[in-house]
């Protein structure tokens, strides 16, 4: 049985009828302050905030500390007086009535109304918005020093000092209590009573007179100006109560909590007693005692942390637990429900936040949380790569590892089964976890040594991954493949991860991969596995239970909606405001909102904008993000490959693994901060001087720059505090400042003015009245209305004058124009009848020019018409010419290309002669074993196989011996239709479209059927999935203009032979090599890349032209010319039976300077009954013919030789023997033999290479004729 390592655990536990009233209030704003901490959760649990010395807190301790009504918390440090708005710790030295106080603070308190105490050495002030006033009259107190300060209900001031209690009723000090020892604390209790905490005891002050709980000792000092009561106690137990009492608290029933140097006592029934509540405290020295508004105490100590009693049950803070320091000053309780810790070290501060992390402090085996889930019965089990699996079960943490059955300490992939099994993956084996116990299933060839990321399971049992891309099924104990049956794609390895494994509520599988997103429907098997469109690598898989898969991918920002009824994908990332990356767990709470844990927090998107986004009805979603402000120990989760890394339990909460803990929220529970900030504009700087902000301010002319600080007193989170500002009279629109705290102004004009700063709180709830500060900015004296006036008065009285003198002038000028006027008309009288004159003989001129100007105008409009035409001819010549010079330098490509391949096609054929004659020879002699002759089989198959090679190469270089005979295309094409039908399969559909009476062409007929093959073939490859294809032929006639444009085509008829499929069809840089000798698209070993450059050195040979039209996915179409002829005789075939070896008796001079082919074909003609006579060179041969006396029947001999060529050969010997007849053999082309070996002027050839058969029928058939 397990048990496991517990500890205790309190979260979001049912708060108490009271608690939830106060929270409803707080809500509804009925009451101001928010509620207590909540006291459900452990103390390790609340947001801890901590400052010191780097981080602005003023150097030494703080000794008090108090929050005013205005907001701000102020304290009494070694430094003095000190205020803090959440961001800045400002020092402030007080000022009355314009008299800054420079003496030393000792004390410090505050009145019921939320106004500031402070005691100097001998002056008592009151503070209040920041203004400072004298409580009472100046004076120091007559003994002792200053050490408390405090205000009662009923206006009076109470001090204390090291050995003194004083009390000022108005302006009157009085002594109260001398020789009590160092007066440390004083309460003021719902009944009104005045509680002091002494070194010499417990003081009670109630109508007048003194109470005091002593054991005597010192009793003879302490004397009183009012009645006092000394209670001694009972028992030898309490006489360590004298060891000075430091702190006093009264609970909400009435009970008084005593804190002494080393003892916690209650006042119960006049008596300070210790109970079980009490009684651990001992020999610790308690320094505050608080209580809050939820009724919880809070207890402060030297030298042992901070304690809390909630629900009767202590717990406590140390600095093992975060605290800043062990020794605590004091305790306050803001309006916020805060709770703030003075210590030796500086200052703390616990605070409520949306999110509870869960961390080791608390139990957990690690804080490195890899995966969670809740089982049925209501436990949380987590997972991390170290110290095993923790379990949550009920108010208990149980942590279980190897030494109580896990397989391994690094667990992952957390699922519970159907049958309540709870499983884990480990390095052990798969361990289950079922009626308190752990099994580990492990076995010899079972993968346990691999990580597991995902688990699952269907009707058949569990199913798992494994980390080396495997996946498995588990049943019975028993392990087997369940493969998806996916292989790596190009560029794109380990496809076959698998991230995470769900089923949903069909039945149907969902793997989230490398490769992407893939779904197994239910009762089909893995290899039936489907392809979702989303083609990412997947790495967070949920369903939301709505229909639709949230899912991530680590290679791309946001995530992305999968809608599983049709595929439908949107993406919500930056451009829809979801700027979120290394998405490690995704889950939606009970209203369909979207949860997820990232590398920068947890976000919350609402599902109102979720779908407005998908629906095109809004641009941008607004996320919520919640970081370490909020509750998380750190913003980060664990990698983004452990699911699930985010879980919703059944009752709401919402689990989140991160690097620092498992966070846990309620999203129905997150408290919203209600109450508004409070605004003050703190300070203002004229031109770098400070000027009074509480009060309308007059500024001088002058004042250019205007710097104003201020805040809001929202103290829970001010980073998310917000403001924004307007200067009326000067800012048409309020000004969005963010969490900027400062405005700035320059260059204002002379005026009135209004600034006018609003802030909300960090839940967005505005203070839209805000703070305010006034002022005017005075003119310079050039700025003022008597300026400007005098100025208008002088410069009217200057311009009167200027008037006056200007008139004068001006009627001066009037008179010495006139004269000038009436010489100028006379002048330009005469001036206008000449112009008059010269217009008309202008007017003459004009249409004289105009006529001339149209006639050439005419002539220039024919000669441009005729330049356009040239130019336009010109460059359509250009254009042909250019096309000519391109397809020209394709045929010379193409040319030498062929002139290569058929120069080694000689040595090529001589060596295939030998080759297959020999292997043939094998294959005829009786002595020869099987083993043998099936070795010479293959051999004389290679030598066909090398042979026809060598044919294809030939006949793309058109050197191939062909034997053309006038032929129907048609008739070709029908005769091999029943064989294309074969060879394209059922999936393609094969019309034949053939126009009767077309005329017929010269060409071998076996080299066309070869060229349609190879082109059916190639159709048939582009089209893998089925198509359409389509062979047709018809008449066409080339004229000069197209014959122009095709270098390859003369005038005249044609037959056009055309060959079009449906496949896939082919680039412009595919078709730009498509005829060049091995260049192939095909994959290896499907393709020699000969077939095309074959058809095309067919159709050249054959006087033809190919022509080729594609586009890529739209189909291509091959198109050959063939010129019509007239009728021709064809060869007449051999008589040879070709199923016998001809035979015969005469006498054969053979000539081959190749001496393996002389041998071969010597041999095969003495096995038939031939005499033979052999030679290697052409001389040696004429002698062996001139020194032979018998008769010569035929010569056989190869065309090119090293010193007589055949031709020249037969000749020689033709001459000598007129009735001898010539049968020649070569392995050349036409064109070489014509180059090398002379004229054969039609005389009979033997191509090589040659079988037996082959060169006996020849040899028969030039002999029989």
């Amino acid at each position: 049985m397990i048990t496991g390592t517990p500890s205790r655990l309190h979260l979001y536990r049912t708060p108490t009828r009271l608690g939830f009233l106060v929270w409803l209030a707080c809500v509804a704003g009925w009451i101001q302050p928010l509620c207590a901490l909540d006291s459900g959760r452990l103390i390790t649990q609340y947001g801890h905030d901590r400052w010191n010395h780097q981080n602005g807190l003023p150097s030494g301790a703080i000794y008090s500390l108090y929050q005013l009504a205005d907001g701000y918390i102020w304290m009494r440090s070694a430094d003095g007086l000190v205020r803090f708005d959440g961001v800045r710790f400002m020092r402030v030295d007080p000022v009355v009535g314009g008299e800054t106080v420079t003496e030393p603070i000792r004390a410090l308190g505050m009145t019921k109304d939320g106004k500031l105490l402070v005691r100097t050495a001998t002056r008592t002030l009151l503070g209040s918005e920041g203004v400072f006033t004298d409580a009472a009259k100046r004076g120091q107190v007559p003994d002792g020093i200053d050490r408390m300060v405090f205000a009662a209900s009923d206006g009076s001031t109470w001090i204390g000092t090291d050995n003194h209690i004083f009390r000022y009723a108005g302006d009157k000090l009085e002594y109260m209590v001398t020789g009590c020892g160092w007066v440390t604390s004083a309460l003021e209790d719902s009944k009104g009573q005045i509680w002091f905490a002494t070194g010499s005891g417990l003081y009670r002050y109630s109508n007048g007179s003194f109470l005091l709980y002593s054991n005597g000792y010192n009793g003879p000092a302490i004397r009183a100006t009012v009645p006092l009561q000394i209670v001694m106690p009972d028992g030898a137990d309490n006489a360590l109560l004298m060891n000075s009492i430091n702190a006093v608290a009264e609970d909400r029933n009435g009970t008084v909590w005593v804190g002494t140097r080393n003892r916690l006592y209650k006042l119960t029934g006049g008596r300070l007693v210790r109970d079980s509540e009490t009684e651990r405290f001992s020999d610790i020295s308690i320094t505050s005692l608080l209580q809050d508004r939820d009724g919880n105490l809070w207890m402060g100590t030297d030298g042992a942390g901070l304690y809390r009693l909630a629900g009767g049950r202590w717990s406590n803070l140390t600095t093992a637990t975060g605290l800043s320091d062990l020794s605590i000053q004091a305790l306050f309780e803001d309006r916020e429900g805060s709770l703030w810790i003075s210590t030796r070290s500086g200052l703390d501060r616990l605070r409520d936040t949306p999110l509870v992390t869960m961390t080791t402090y608390d139990g957990m085996a690690t804080n490195a949380l890899l995966a969670a889930i809740e089982t049925r019965d209501g436990s949380i089990f987590a997972t991390g790569e170290l110290n095993g699996v923790t379990r949550i079960f009920g108010d208990s943490v149980l942590r279980y590892t190897m030494a109580d059955g896990l397989g391994g300490n690094a667990a992952s992939a957390p699922f519970e089964s159907s049958d309540g099994s709870v499983w884990f993956g480990t390095s052990a084996g798969l361990s289950r976890f079922k009626d308190r116990r752990f099994t580990t299933y492990t076995g010899r060839d079972a993968p346990w040594h691999l990580h597991v990321p995902a688990i699952c399971e269907d009707d058949q049992g569990l199913i798992f991954a494994t980390s080396d891309l495997n996946i498995h099924r588990f049943r019975d104990g028993a392990i087997s493949p369940y493969d998806l049956k996916l292989v790596d794609e190009p560029g794109r390895s380990n496809v076959r991860y698998v991230y995470a494994i769900h089923r949903d509520a069909q039945g149907n599988l969902w793997f989230a991969m490398s490769a992407g997103l893939y779904c197994v429907p239910k009762g089909k098997p893995p290899e039936e596995a489907v392809a979702c469109p989303l083609r990412e690598q997947i790495h967070v898989l949920y369903d939301d239970g709505i229909g639709y898969l949230w899912l991530a991918s680590p290679r791309t920002t946001g995530v992305f909606r999968y809608r599983m009824r049709d595929g439908q994908v949107v993406k919500y990332d930056r451009a829809q405001g979801l700027n979120v990356q290394a998405v490690a767990g995704i889950v939606t709470d009970k209203g369909n909102n979207l949860w997820m844990s990232t590398g920068k927090g947890i976000v919350r998107v609402g599902r109102l904008d979720l779908d407005r986004v998908a629906d095109g009805r809004q641009a941008t979603v607004n996320p919520v993000v919640f970081t370490t402000a909020d509750g998380m120990r750190a913003d980060e989760s664990v990698g983004t490959s452990h699911q699930p890394a985010a879980f919703r339990c059944a009752d709401g909460r919402l689990l989140f693994t991160t690097v620092k803990g498992l966070v846990i929220l309620h999203p129905d529970r997150i408290v919203r901060n209600g109450l508004a900030p409070q605004v003050v504009v703190e300070e203002v700087l004229a031109n770098n001087r400070v000027v009074p902000a509480s009060s309308r301010v007059v500024l001088p002319a002058g004042t250019s720059n205007l710097e104003l600080h201020y805040t809001a007193l929202s103290l829970l989170i001010p980073e998310r505090v917000r403001f924004r500002y307007r200067l009326e009279g000067y800012d048409k629109n309020w000004i969005e400042a963010g969490s900027r705290r400062t405005a700035y102004y320059t260059r204002l004009s002379p005026g009135e003015y209004r600034f006018h700063v609003v802030a909300c709180n960090n839940d967005g709830v505005w203070n839209e009245t805000g703070a305010t500060f006034s002022f005017v900015l005075r003119p310079h004296f050039y700025q003022t209305w008597w300026f400007y006036a005098s100025a208008a008065t002088v410069l009217g009285a200057s311009a009167y004058g200027l008037h006056r003198l200007r008139v004068r002038r001006l009627r001066a000028r009037e008179h010495e124009l006139e004269r000038l006027v009436a010489e100028r008309t006379q002048r330009l009288q005469r001036e206008v009848e000449e112009r008059t004159r010269a217009e008309q003989e202008l007017l003459k001129y004009r249409e004289y020019l105009e006529q001339l100007v149209g006639e050439r105008t005419a002539a220039l409009t024919e000669t441009n018409a005729r330049l356009e035409k040239e130019i336009s001819e010109r460059k359509a010549g250009e254009e042909a010419r250019m096309r000519l010079e391109q397809q020209l330098r394709q045929s010379q490509k193409m040319e030498a290309i062929g002139q290569l391949a058929g120069g080694v096609a000689h040595d090529f054929n001589n060596l295939l002669t030998a080759i297959v004659g020999c292997s043939d020879l094998v294959l005829e002699d009786p002595a020869a074993t099987p083993d043998i002759q099936a070795a010479a089989r293959e051999i004389r198959e290679a030598g066909r196989r090398a042979a026809a090679l060598t044919r294809q190469l030939l006949a793309f270089s058109r050197k191939q011996m062909i034997q053309p005979k006038e032929l129907d295309v048609n008739q070709v094409v029908g005769g091999l239709e029943q064989m294309f039908r074969r060879l394209i399969g059922e999936n393609i559909h094969l019309s034949l479209v053939l126009t009767p009476r077309l005329g017929r062409v010269k060409a071998d007929p076996g080299q066309l059927e070869q060229v349609l093959l190879n082109l059916v073939v190639n159709a048939r490859d582009a089209m893998p999935r089925g198509g359409r294809l389509l062979i047709e032929t018809r008449g066409v006639t080339v004229d000069e203009i197209k014959a122009r444009e095709t270098v390859e085509l003369s005038p005249g008829a044609y037959i056009s032979l055309r060959v079009t499929d449906t496949g896939i069809g082919m680039s412009e840089e595919v078709q730009s090599h498509l005829f060049e000798p091995f260049f192939t698209t095909k994959g290896v070993g499907k393709g020699t890349g000969l077939g095309l450059s074959t058809v095309y050195g067919i159709v050249k040979q054959s006087a033809g032209h190919i022509a080729c039209a594609s586009k890529v996915d739209q189909g291509t179409t091959f198109e050959i010319f063939l010129p019509i002829v007239s009728a021709a005789s064809d060869v007449k075939s051999s008589s040879a039976s070709p199923f016998e070896l001809p035979r015969g008796k005469e006498t054969i001079l053979m000539v081959e300077d190749n001496e393996l082919v002389l041998r071969v074909a010597e041999r095969i003609l003495l096995q038939q009954g031939f005499n033979v006579i052999a030679s290697t060179d052409g001389q040696a041969a004429f002698r062996l013919c001139q020194e032979r006396e018998g008769r010569i029947d035929l010569l056989l001999t190869d065309v090119v030789m090293p010193d007589w060529s055949g031709p020249e050969l037969a000749q020689r010997v033709h001459e000598a023997y007129p009735r001898i007849k010539v049968l020649f053999m070569s392995g050349y082309t036409d064109d070489a033999l014509g180059r090398l070996g002379g004229d054969l002027s039609g005389a009979p050839l033997l191509d090589k290479p040659f079988t037996p058969m082959t060169l006996l029928q020849r040899v028969r058939q030039v002999l029989d004729t």
